[in-house]
């Protein structure tokens, strides 16, 4: 699996990228997210599944001139117009090969963390959002991508968007 270029752009939240494609982007070392929908199989006879329930975006990234705006962010609730995940191949052709749009967001946590000679640190955030559409792409053995796919979901009313 090739290494892996993962930008995270917020409205109203600059970062320090001097990626040509992500300038003022902030640049985040790991992510995870998911989604969980309890199934009845063990119980009755048949097959069901509740409500689906979206887990908090998390990001961890090196200490940078964000740091401060997203405690701020979290301490007042304020709401986030948007933010876009970006993730590429590094190096060669650098092709997107994931983009998330998340909607209507909070701060929900912000974590601070370093340790002696580990540098300048990280921050670990977490994201809460109403809405989300995902953008697959399926990548060729040359390396270019081509789009696969496009969902997304609105959390607050339960649909598809």
């Amino acid at each position: 699996m090739s290494q892996a270029d993962i930008f995270l752009k917020i409205d109203t939240i600059e970062g320090e990228s001097q990626d040509s494609k992500h300038k003022g982007e902030l640049e985040i070392q790991s992510y995870s997210w998911g989604a969980t929908n309890a199934g009845s199989a063990s119980v009755g006879g048949g097959l069901g599944t509740g409500k689906v329930q979206f887990q908090n975006f998390h990001f961890t990234m090196p200490v940078n001139k964000a740091t401060d705006v997203l405690f701020l962010r979290c301490a007042e609730g304020k709401h986030i117009p948007k933010a876009v995940l970006t993730q590429r191949v590094a190096g060669g052709k650098q092709e997107d090969i994931l983009s998330i749009e998340f909607k209507d967001l909070v701060v929900t946590s912000v974590q601070l963390g370093n340790s002696t000679g580990a540098g300048a640190g990280t921050i670990q955030v977490s994201l809460d959002f109403t809405e989300y559409k995902i953008q697959a792409y399926e990548q060729g053995k040359d390396g270019t991508t081509k789009k696969a796919g496009n969902t997304g979901w609105n959390v607050k009313t339960n649909v598809k968007v």
